[in-house]
């Protein structure tokens, strides 16, 4: 994925301002969206992504935005969250966790509604969202507040996918990978069972069953989505 990044951001810089261009040979391929045409070589090897990124709207490189502000915010406040959950200080660890919930909503709205979108807002809400969940699930393992597999099992999803991105392209066959429903019902679930084990602890709130039943819903749904991302990966690899 840095891979990735590094190598569309230094595109992103060189075909500045192209996306008129882009867009106009798309439509004189009749592609619609991009594909691998003869015209488009003119912009390098980067230039299905920059076709793409410019017929979704997205603009390939742009200066430092809100969202992306705010998004860095939430990033900030990862550690600070880990800290309180370590210290069982669980009221205001659900507090922050309420915070960067609504700030994730929030500089979505406003990347949409403002014509904000960037790439580089792209790349870090991602990294902030995951960054946020993997790091509680994982000290919520230490400290003993979910058992030690769960975790296992979350992160092993996200390291899975991470691996065969950075293999496809280490193979010559790079792939963008684009979010399946599974996934984004994954992470939304992920979320709300984060939401519930730290409300519960920082209420005194006895729900353990209930608990349990969402961590076995929450576990299943990350396995099935990693079956789905990989078989994905193999069709793309395979092609």
């Amino acid at each position: 994925m840095l891979l990735a990044a590094g190598g569309i951001s230094a595109a992103s810089r060189e075909y500045d301002g192209k996306c008129h261009g882009a867009r106009g040979i798309g439509r004189k391929a009749g592609e619609g969206r991009a594909r691998r045409t003869a015209e488009p070589l003119a912009l390098g090897w980067h230039a299905p992504y920059i076709l793409l990124r410019c017929s979704e709207g997205r603009v390939p490189f742009k200066r430092m935005t809100l969202p992306n502000f705010i998004t860095i915010a939430r990033l900030i406040l990862v550690p600070v969250v880990i800290a309180m959950i370590g210290a069982e200080r669980w009221h205001t660890a659900f507090a922050l966790f309420v915070v960067a919930g609504i700030s994730d909503a929030l500089d979505g709205f406003i990347a949409r509604r403002f014509d904000m979108k960037s790439e580089l807002g792209a790349y870090i809400d991602a990294l902030a969202d995951k960054a946020l969940l993997v790091s509680i699930f994982v000290t919520l393992s230490v400290v003993g507040a979910l058992p030690g597999w769960f975790a296992i099992v979350v992160v092993s999803r996200d390291v899975m996918i991470l691996m065969a991105v950075m293999l496809s392209w280490f193979m010559s066959k790079p792939m963008e990978i684009k979010p399946l429903l599974v996934g984004k019902i994954n992470t939304g679930l992920q979320i709300a069972f984060a939401a519930l084990v730290l409300g519960t602890r920082g209420f005194g709130l006895h729900a353990d069953p209930l608990v349990d039943a969402a961590m076995l819903v929450v576990a299943c749904l990350t396995v099935i989505s990693a079956a789905a991302y990989l078989a994905v990966w193999l069709r793309h690899m395979a092609a």
